[in-house]
């Protein structure tokens, strides 16, 4: 029986390593018989330099019930004042009680990347402009962990990225 969880999202590192290889995600298997699947759902990640284990909330009602000292539980409320409502920080998975809590793209030589959450949709578009003529540049496949979008193929163009989140049906 698990007692006193709390339903926010949240990352359990299980071990650090400074390099892996062979190593099969998938021979590992989770037992939450004890959380109702209603709550959340539970994956095994491989990061940089650990392994993790990690929750993710299902329902925007289970996931701001992990939140009881937030001032405004209403999914379009901004209690920490950072411009993004309590809804908007579900679907990104920041905390809504936490302003510096944000949604992190990190751009490289190699492309973009950012860390997942299950159950989003993520689509990456891209525009040599930021007046809206946003073009599709790739929808990333729902999982979690990290995950890099190589840049396009276009040499020489200033480029603009950004990622559009939204949950799957």
């Amino acid at each position: 029986q698990l007692e006193g969880f709390a339903a926010e999202s949240r990352v359990f590192p299980i071990v650090e390593f400074s390099s892996v290889s062979g190593f099969n995600l998938a021979a590992i298997q989770i037992d939450a018989s004890a959380l109702p699947d209603a709550i959340g759902t539970w994956s095994v990640r491989v990061d940089e330099d650990s392994l993790d284990l990690v929750f993710t909330v299902n329902s925007y009602e289970a996931w701001i019930s992990g939140y009881p000292e937030i001032s405004n539980a209403d999914s379009a409320a901004d209690p920490d004042g950072d411009g993004w409502s309590n809804r908007d920080e579900w679907i990104i998975g920041t905390v809504p009680v936490d302003s510096s809590s944000r949604f992190r793209v990190d751009v490289s030589a190699v492309g973009i990347s950012f860390d997942r959450l299950p159950g989003r949709n993520y689509q990456v578009e891209t525009s040599v402009n930021l007046s809206g003529d946003w073009e599709a540049h790739g929808t990333v496949v729902s999982g979690s962990g990290s995950v890099v979008v190589p840049h396009s193929g276009e040499i020489g163009l200033r480029r603009f990225y950004r990622v559009v989140i939204s949950t799957l049906p």
